[in-house]
Protein backbone atom coordinates (compact mmCIF):
# COMPACT_ATOMS: atom_id res chain seq x y z
CA UNK A 1 0.00 0.00 0.00
CA UNK A 2 1.04 3.60 -0.97
CA UNK A 3 0.72 6.42 1.28
CA UNK A 4 -0.96 6.81 4.91
CA UNK A 5 -3.29 3.86 5.79
CA UNK A 6 -4.90 6.14 8.30
CA UNK A 7 -6.21 8.05 5.30
CA UNK A 8 -8.47 5.16 3.94
CA UNK A 9 -11.04 5.04 5.87
CA UNK A 10 -14.61 2.48 5.31
CA UNK A 11 -17.19 4.13 3.68
CA UNK A 12 -20.91 4.27 4.37
CA UNK A 13 -22.03 1.21 2.93
CA UNK A 14 -21.48 -2.21 2.57
CA UNK A 15 -18.19 -1.85 4.81
CA UNK A 16 -15.82 -1.68 1.25
CA UNK A 17 -12.60 0.34 1.89
CA UNK A 18 -12.93 4.04 0.88
CA UNK A 19 -10.26 6.86 -0.33
CA UNK A 20 -10.67 10.12 -1.56
CA UNK A 21 -8.24 9.83 -4.41
CA UNK A 22 -5.44 12.31 -4.74
CA UNK A 23 -4.03 11.66 -8.18
CA UNK A 24 -0.67 11.95 -8.78
CA UNK A 25 -0.70 12.14 -12.98
CA UNK A 26 2.27 11.16 -15.41
CA UNK A 27 3.41 14.08 -17.90
CA UNK A 28 1.54 13.90 -21.19
CA UNK A 29 2.42 11.63 -23.80
CA UNK A 30 0.05 10.59 -26.19
CA UNK A 31 -3.64 10.44 -25.88
CA UNK A 32 -3.83 9.12 -22.12
CA UNK A 33 -1.26 9.44 -19.04
CA UNK A 34 -1.52 7.12 -16.02
CA UNK A 35 -2.45 8.42 -12.62
CA UNK A 36 -1.33 6.97 -9.43
CA UNK A 37 -3.16 7.41 -5.98
CA UNK A 38 -0.96 8.72 -3.85
CA UNK A 39 -3.25 7.54 -0.48
CA UNK A 40 -4.21 4.11 -1.96
CA UNK A 41 -2.01 3.36 -4.68
CA UNK A 42 -4.83 2.90 -7.11
CA UNK A 43 -4.39 3.36 -10.90
CA UNK A 44 -6.39 5.40 -13.81
CA UNK A 45 -5.78 6.33 -17.35
CA UNK A 46 -6.96 10.23 -17.39
CA UNK A 47 -7.10 12.16 -21.45
CA UNK A 48 -5.01 14.48 -22.41
CA UNK A 49 -7.34 16.38 -23.63
CA UNK A 50 -10.30 18.63 -22.95
CA UNK A 51 -14.29 17.83 -23.97
CA UNK A 52 -15.10 21.68 -23.57
CA UNK A 53 -13.94 23.58 -26.88
CA UNK A 54 -12.29 26.76 -26.80
CA UNK A 55 -14.58 29.90 -26.92
CA UNK A 56 -13.79 32.15 -29.72
CA UNK A 57 -13.47 36.04 -28.84
CA UNK A 58 -16.85 37.85 -28.63
CA UNK A 59 -17.42 40.26 -31.45
CA UNK A 60 -19.91 43.78 -30.96
CA UNK A 61 -21.55 44.64 -34.04
CA UNK A 62 -20.70 48.29 -35.01
CA UNK A 63 -22.80 50.82 -32.72
CA UNK A 64 -24.42 51.83 -36.19
CA UNK A 65 -25.87 48.43 -36.69
CA UNK A 66 -27.90 48.41 -32.97
CA UNK A 67 -31.22 48.27 -33.00
CA UNK A 68 -32.80 51.54 -30.57
CA UNK A 69 -36.24 51.35 -28.96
Amino acid sequence: MVGDPAAISVGPSEGEPYCPHHWLIESPDGETSEGVCKLCGATRRFANYSYRQTMSPTRRAPASQHNVL
